[in-house]
């Protein structure tokens, strides 16, 4: 269950370290002995499955997956080649860490695999999902990266015949993926050892969609709205509003969740459990969609033409509860939120979110304020989805800083950081989090995503050189917040 206290968001590939991304072994070891000293109690990350060709991690390739950019090559071989060229890499480069990472595996794959064979057969008994995953990745590489709605209709539609005869030929590579994801989730379970033996506790982060072109989607069709030539008629997205006249269109395929409630929302209990087995704690991506969703046509350029539809709401929530009642859920609230939709977060007592970035323009009844906040929320300065305070501040027009500082009563743009990190670590709310990026220098590059923008996002990696004792001092002053 959730605990009072306080935390930094910063996903894994952002950690700094000499690799082209942050990764799960000794950047994350540094990272959470760090969080240790500055006495936080909270580590935030993103997804961590296959992201896609715009490295976002929240149209995952797999709902189970790991990403293979984040394994740390030094973890795997002693070899000097794997312990970094020299290069200072001041963004995160996923495609160079893929391909180093991808050599180090192979050869590790090849001088190991015999005395594994034991281990990874056990490993693919353990995780329901690897076999049609490694057969999906390996089927992609072979069709040189077509949609597998494009494959030959055998194997499109998963005949056993044609199953069977793309396993016998693709065998090699089935075999190393699948090795690849032992690795994987062998580096991640060192990782969450190293984090309970410091204190600290993981959020992860589960997106609610999953793109069309997924092993999920191709190795479960009917769990998805999808017309008779295996393609969604509808997708998923959100209604047009103040920030984006024409809505957001994701592209992603709807869930049929009539077929779900007959399976007793299985697909759903299987993601969450293994997501408890990675996290301690379990963000809800999109909330809403569980209450109601917004459905486009699938051929529309935009999400004008949209309506909403009911989701699952209590039937899969009641499900969630009863099987995971003794764990903690964060309900991501944000944006156009319903009464319906507070109703049954409420309903199940799952924290909320407020953003302090969006607290501060002079109504006093603003429900991001943490005074007006229940007490059983979680409280960020801002997230992945919003600039980092500085940055923030800096593109603030006259009118909104005045405002802010008015309702701060404050001046200086150094005290408003301060004032704003602290009223979110000194209020009632359950959880406190911040950006790593909050407490830094101003760096214009710092934002990890800007929404609406299909480029230049999430690649955001931190300085080489931090200076960790300041930024320790700054967060022990806040965690004293905490305390008190």
């Amino acid at each position: 269950m959730l605990e009072r206290g306080g935390g930094v968001l910063l996903h894994v590939s952002s950690l700094p370290g000499y690799g082209p991304v942050g990764n799960i072994g000794y950047d994350s070891y540094k990272f959470i002995e760090f969080l240790n000293r500055s006495k936080q109690d909270y580590w935030q990350i993103l997804p961590l499955n296959p992201i896609d060709e715009c490295n976002s991690p929240y149209s995952p390739k797999s709902a189970f997956a790991g990403e293979i950019s984040l394994i740390d090559p030094e973890l795997i071989s002693n070899n000097e080649e794997f312990k970094g060229d020299g290069s200072v890499y001041l963004k995160a480069d996923f495609k160079r860490a893929r391909k180093i990472n991808d050599r180090c595996l192979r050869m590790e794959y090849e001088n190991c695999r015999n005395s594994l064979a034991e281990d990874l057969s056990d490993f693919k008994k353990d995780h329901f999902w690897l076999e049609d995953y490694a057969l999906f990745t390996a089927l992609k590489e072979h069709f040189n990266d077509e949609e597998w709605t494009n494959w030959p209709i055998g194997i499109r539609r998963r005949d056993e015949g044609a199953l069977q005869r793309y396993k016998d030929l693709l065998h090699e590579e089935i075999g190393f993926i699948t090795f690849s994801q032992y690795i994987f989730f062998k580096q991640w379970e060192q990782l969450k050892e190293k984090a309970v033996k410091e204190g600290i506790k993981i959020i992860g982060d589960i997106p609610i969609y999953v793109p069309l072109d997924s092993a999920d989607v191709w190795a479960n069709p009917e769990l998805f709205q999808l017309d008779d030539s295996l393609k969604p008629g509808f997708v998923a997205g959100a209604p047009p509003d103040f920030f984006s006249e024409g809505g957001q269109k994701w592209d992603m395929p709807l869930y049929n969740w009539d077929i779900h409630e007959k399976s007793g929302y299985d697909w759903w209990k299987k993601r969450i459990s293994h997501s408890f087995k990675l996290f301690d704690v379990v963000r809800l991506d999109h909330f809403r969609g569980f209450e109601a969703y917004w459905s486009i046509p699938a051929d529309d350029k935009d999400a004008r033409n949209g309506h909403w539809e009911d989701g699952p709401g209590k039937k899969l929530m009641k499900v969630l509860k009863d099987v995971f009642s003794d764990k903690g859920f964060i309900a991501e609230d944000l944006g156009d939120i319903t009464d319906k939709v507070r109703e049954l977060r409420e309903y199940f007592g799952y924290p909320g979110m407020s953003i302090l970035q969006f607290a501060f323009d002079g109504d006093d009844k603003n429900i991001h304020l943490p005074s007006n906040s229940p007490a059983n929320t979680v409280v960020y300065t801002g997230t992945h989805d919003n600039a980092p305070l500085p940055l923030w501040l800096e593109e603030l027009k006259n009118s909104e800083f005045k405002t802010l500082a008015g309702q701060l009563k404050l001046k200086s743009s150094e005290d408003i950081l301060e004032k704003i990190m602290e009223i979110g670590f000194k209020s009632h709310c359950l959880i406190a989090m911040l950006q790593l990026q909050d407490i830094l220098p101003f760096d214009k590059d710092s934002r990890m995503n800007l929404p609406g923008t299909a480029k230049g996002n999430w690649v955001y990696k931190a300085p080489l050189d931090l200076d960790y004792d300041d930024i320790t001092k700054k967060l022990v002053k806040l965690a004293y917040y905490r305390e008190c």
